[in-house]
């Protein structure tokens, strides 16, 4: 079961805004980081979740619960992609027919 809040920053003060946009920021180039990491890898068999090892290669401030959501998201991505692309190449074969 997947569980989710809304909240808003309507009524925050500009400090805490400004500290939740450099999370925001980091947390994009990281995810990029992990996403660059994981497209070069030309295997199928991608782990759902990111090995220790590709964590703590990462240097960021992030904690490293961030930094395991981030790489999540990134495996999530590429396998996404990876399967559209199958699917793509399927239809394409399928029509040549």
């Amino acid at each position: 079961m997947i569980r989710s809040s809304k909240t808003s920053v309507k009524f925050s003060n500009k400090n805490k805004v400004d500290k939740l946009n450099i999370f925001i920021n980091d947390y994009k180039k990281v995810t990029q980081l992990f996403v660059d990491h994981y497209w070069n890898i030309k295997d199928e068999n991608i782990p759902s979740l990111a090995p220790k090892e590709v964590t703590n290669s990462i240097s960021s401030w992030l904690s490293k619960r961030a930094l395991q959501c981030a790489a999540k998201q990134a495996i999530a991505i590429v396998k996404g992609a990876m399967k559209k692309q199958k699917k793509r190449i399927f239809m394409v074969e399928k029509f040549k027919k």
